[in-house]
């Protein structure tokens, strides 16, 4: 139910701020335009995917690590604790497990602290709905991600350590988040729009949630916008995102802990759209491209990806009688 706090906060903002705008008598001489479409017109909505890299690392501190030649484990720092595999997100205690069988033993509390570093990467769908306030924004969205991290290899000790596999290695990722921004720079028809995702992660069921806690992420990046038009944009957006996630070994007694440190460098690419805050002009032998009314309405005269108030060959930049098939004809006319 947590996670589904941000989506409860963007739905008490459209509740507190629709009404106002609802009421607003949106009139210009004697043309009328919708109130419920000119409010619907301040959101964007914005659906993106793409690809992240990620990097993710942990230490091994105040534990006893121990390798054989097939396998790695960890213990308590007291001789009597059990002994555990796989501590990323599914701690499994290995019954009758013989020390006088490793390989390797490193008793981390006497030494410097080992480190296991797996690189991996991670396929995103984000969803967006934000509120426009001038060149700022603030909204909220989720994303689900197929996520997959690679052999851990240690920091040192490489001819007595193998890689290791976690399990579970691949597994959904899902993010639900707050979101603000702003426009920082605009250039002819592109935006630079400096943004934040702040929120909570779902690691799914293959994580054990009673030993791995998840904790809240961050997300930084730069939206690059191209506006196709007023309603409709391109959207480019490389960003960083930190999130770590913690595992015990045990619940019963005071255990050893591992936080498992997530950076993910993502690309994704996507479109953004507005409502139009008014209708499409119903008159099929309407020529007009600009906004214009009839009937004491206001109409527009384009599709939604297209300029609304094209100067002269800004829409279509190629003359009618040289597309298509007029291209065969001897004159278009």
């Amino acid at each position: 139910m947590r996670n589904m706090h941000y989506t409860f906060v963007l739905v008490g903002l459209i509740i507190l701020i629709f009404p106002a705008v609802a009421h607003a008598q949106f009139t210009g001489g004697e043309v009328q335009r919708s109130p419920i479409r000119a409010a619907l017109n301040k959101f964007s909505f914005s659906v993106m995917a793409g690809y992240g890299h990620s990097i993710t690392s942990h230490n091994i501190d105040d534990a006893v690590f121990i390798a054989t030649q097939s396998s790695q484990y960890v213990r308590g720092a007291e001789s009597g604790d059990g002994v555990y595999t796989n501590w990323y997100g599914n701690p499994s205690l290995v019954e009758n497990f013989q020390e006088d069988q490793a390989g390797f033993m490193l008793n981390t509390a006497d030494s410097s602290a080992l480190r296991f570093t797996a690189n991996g990467f991670t396929v995103p769908i984000t969803v967006l709905l934000y509120m426009n306030f001038d060149r700022f924004r603030i909204g909220g969205g989720f994303s689900a991600a197929f996520n997959q991290v690679g052999n851990f290899r240690p920091n040192a000790y490489q001819e007595n350590i193998q890689p290791w596999e976690p399990s579970p290695q691949r597994h959904r990722l899902m993010r639900y988040f707050g979101y603000v921004g702003a426009t920082a720079y605009s250039w002819e028809n592109f935006a630079f729009v400096p943004d934040l995702q702040l929120g909570a992660v779902s690691m799914g069921s293959q994580i054990n949630t009673e030993l791995a806690n998840p904790s809240w992420f961050a997300d930084l990046g730069l939206s690059v916008e191209k506006h196709l038009s007023e309603y409709m944009r391109i959207v480019v957006r490389p960003s960083y995102e930190y999130r770590a996630l913690t595992t015990i070994l045990q619940t019963e007694q005071p255990f050893p802990s591992f936080q498992h440190n997530h950076h993910t460098f993502y690309v994704q690419a996507g479109i953004s759209l507005n409502y139009p805050e008014v209708p499409r002009c119903p008159i099929k032998a309407c020529s007009t491209q600009l906004k214009h009314a009839h009937g004491g309405k206001e109409f527009r005269g384009q599709p939604i990806w297209k300029k609304q108030n094209p100067k002269y060959g800004e829409n279509d930049t190629e003359l009618i009688r040289n597309k298509g098939r007029n291209k065969r004809k001897r004159s278009a006319y």
